[in-house]
């Protein structure tokens, strides 16, 4: 649904739909280039920003990470910035701006005042908003799933640590991708040079840039603590084979002698002892004592 909020020198347009009807409404109020709408129209791009002559038309990305999804799943913002007007719009996924929107319909006096410093300010506010909100929550979110996966690796080796930690990569790797062109973006908002950001307000985008840098430091922490648990878990997989192929040689070194005597014992030939059946017993004494120094000897030095 497609609303505005109007003071006397500056409008902000808001829709959570994407439909032709839409579409063609904002067609006959604002003369916005075609290729625009057909990117409006279409399915996520990645952020950008594109300068005309009398607006601007930017499109962000924010995280969606969902309690029940394993993935981050990307929203889109589209807005149109003009020295007089903002319009957004998105595909009911970003409650936040909604919210913003109705707390301005119903308090008079925060709509006076905000409205009243223009586009600047309200594009600060709504970025500052959504990312703020979003990239915090899907930061967090991949921080308590790294803390849980980093506990299990050192309990436990297996399947499922290899699973999760492959998703944890590919939700952060999805993550930078999503943020590192959004720095530049904010950054060119900020020198803007068309007159649509006034100059004293360049810190405040600076303060929204800030914030992007350091998720982007996080995650790159946590990019590099995904790598040694990848090794981590590697090597404990490692040492475990080990043992139990340690475990397994000894197994079959301790039966090498029975089974050679049993080989010998079996021959159709005449052998020592033939007419001596009790001196089996000794001589399975005999490598029983041999087996045993033999587990004893490597018990000592500590080969398991």
């Amino acid at each position: 649904m497609l609303k505005f909020i109007k003071s006397e020198k500056f409008i902000w347009g808001n829709t959570n739909k994407v439909n032709e009807e839409i579409i063609n409404r904002l067609k006959k109020l604002y003369k916005f280039h075609h290729l625009d709408w057909e990117d409006v129209q279409s399915d996520i791009h990645d952020p950008k920003l594109d300068v005309y002559k009398n607006y601007l038309f930017a499109i962000f990305n924010v995280p969606n990470f969902k309690d029940h999804s394993r993935y981050v799943m990307l929203e889109e913002l589209d807005i149109f910035i003009g020295k007089n007007f903002i319009i957004t719009i998105h595909k009911c996924g970003l409650k936040e701006i909604d919210e913003l929107f109705k707390k301005l319909e119903k308090t008079a006096s925060l709509r006076k005042e905000w409205l009243s410093k223009g586009t600047d300010f309200m594009l600060f506010k709504i970025l500052q908003l959504l990312f703020k909100t979003r990239m915090k929550q899907a930061a967090d979110h991949i921080s308590a799933k790294l803390i849980h996966v980093e506990k299990n690796v050192y309990v436990h080796t297996g399947r499922q640590n290899i699973e999760e930690l492959a998703t944890l990569r590919r939700n952060v790797l999805s993550f930078r991708r999503l943020v590192d062109p959004q720095r530049e973006l904010i950054a060119s908002l900020a020198v803007d040079t068309h007159g649509f950001i006034n100059d004293e307000y360049e810190p405040y985008f600076d303060d929204i840039r800030d914030y992007l840098d350091r998720i982007w430091t996080r995650l790159s922490n946590y990019k590099d603590t995904i790598d040694g648990l990848y090794e981590t878990n590697e090597s404990l997989l490692t040492y475990k084979t080990n043992e139990i192929i340690k475990i397994l040689t000894i197994i079959s070194v301790a039966l090498m002698p029975p089974t050679l005597l049993s080989g010998i014992f079996g021959m159709n030939i005449d052998l020592p002892f033939v007419g001596q059946p009790n001196i089996v017993w000794a001589i399975y004494g005999f490598i029983f004592t041999v087996t045993m120094i033999f587990v004893f000897i490597l018990k000592k030095r500590k080969w398991f």
